[in-house]
């Protein structure tokens, strides 16, 4: 074939050049195709990236979901690498289906969902106190995330295990409300006596000073009459507490679980100071305090020989010092007051008597005499060896004085 010149190649008619322009029309058609297939693919890629980031997983399966992702980019992207993208799109629509029903996956989400619900359930039963602090960290601690795959016969996963607390726990013994129905059970106990007196004499010897003795008595000084009294008691003891708090076990079997709870939420409690106790990353002070504790918790879980408790004892040395604070004794005692009736004309003659310095015999007739016989009384007790007092020396000389004169004449 002749040469051709530019200007026909550019211009005129030219089969060659046609037949080359249709060539790249078709590839560059097909090559469109294949790029809208390629990103296609690519997006359902990274659909199925986005949709399995969005699973809610527990942090535990972090490591299998991202090898789960990167499977499926793998498999993806090892169709496109030879420009095969239809079947790489075709392959990302097939994965995207499976990821929907993949029983590994589902299994899992399953299991973590039970469980995000029993920890929610867990959480609220403590903001209403239905169970304490230590009960709600040692339900967390014992509960800890463990799922795993069931299998066929033919190793193929066909799911995943149910979700299952080892440890649900029952509601905490409320030892208020204990108390307060353990009340309702016990009745005080009472005891009264009473006692009434009876009536005697005091008496004055020959000097005047008061006698019981009858062979001293030279008269009656008073009579007394003995009051009554009254002795009244109520209370309840510790024993009666404890007699009303094993009545009420019985009318509640289930608090045995919840006093075992206690005691178990005590051990576990001693385990874990003890694990911080041989924590070597903690400072010395912290590990001295975890000892301490540890200590502590022990003691809640011994008696005073050192010996581990039963359940029935742990109970028991919860309450038992809750009751001796509770142990409580009314006594009331009361008593009538006697009474005295005093000898009045005793009382007067003694006092004369103290006023002269004279025996009540002689201020007896002192005040039953006449006036001579008060002043031979008088000079009698002047004449003895204590004398009279002033006031009896006063009494004789107006005595004296009304005599002075007259013609009577006191005869010794």
């Amino acid at each position: 074939m002749p040469a051709t010149s530019d200007f026909e190649i550019r211009g005129g008619y030219n089969p060659f050049q046609l037949k080359r322009n249709v060539r790249l029309d078709v590839l560059g058609q097909a090559l469109n195709k294949l790029d809208a297939a390629n990103e296609k693919a690519l997006q359902q890629r990274s659909a199925i990236e986005a949709a399995l980031a969005d699973v809610k997983l527990n942090a535990a399966e972090d490591e299998w979901k991202q090898n789960y992702v990167n499977d499926i980019k793998k498999q993806i992207d090892a169709e496109a690498q030879f420009g095969n993208y239809a079947k790489a799109l075709s392959t990302a629509t097939r994965l995207a289906g499976e990821a929907v029903s993949n029983p590994a996956l589902r299994g899992r989400m399953r299991y973590n969902e039970s469980r995000e619900k029993w920890l929610e359930k867990l959480e609220t039963r403590a903001a209403r106190k239905e169970i304490d602090s230590d009960t709600l960290a040692r339900a967390k601690a014992e509960n800890i995330y463990a799922y795993k795959d069931t299998y066929d016969a033919n190793g193929n996963v066909t799911g995943g295990i149910d979700w299952t607390p080892a440890f649900d726990p029952v509601e905490d013994i409320n030892l208020d409300q204990v108390m307060r129905e353990i009340k309702a059970l016990v009745t005080p106990s009472t005891k009264a006596t009473s006692s009434t007196g009876g009536t005697s004499q005091i008496y004055v010897d020959s000097s005047g000073n008061q006698t019981r003795s009858m062979s001293e008595a030279r008269g009656v000084f008073a009579t007394v009459s003995g009051g009554g009294g009254s002795h009244s008691s109520s209370g309840v003891t510790a024993q009666q507490w404890a007699d009303a708090f094993d009545a009420w076990k019985r009318e509640h079997p289930e608090s045995a679980k919840a006093f075992e709870q206690k005691r178990q939420n005590t051990i576990w409690r001693y385990k874990q100071e003890l694990l911080r106790a041989d924590d070597m990353s903690l400072s010395e002070e912290d590990r001295a305090t975890a000892r301490k504790n540890a200590d502590v918790q022990y003691s809640y879980l011994t008696d005073e020989n050192g010996a581990l408790l039963t359940p029935e004892n742990y109970a028991r040395s919860i309450t038992n010092p809750m009751f001796k604070v509770m142990q409580f004794s009314d006594v009331r005692d009361s008593s009538t007051g006697g009474s005295t009736l005093l000898n009045e004309s005793l009382l007067s003659r003694k006092a004369l008597a103290d006023a002269y310095n004279m025996t009540v015999e002689q201020a007896e007739l002192y005040g039953l005499g006449s006036p001579a016989e008060k002043y031979a009384i008088l000079k009698s007790v002047a004449e003895t060896t204590a004398g009279l007092t002033n006031e009896g020396k006063t009494a004789l000389a107006t005595l004296e004085k009304m005599f002075r004169g007259s013609t009577f004449e006191i005869k010794k």
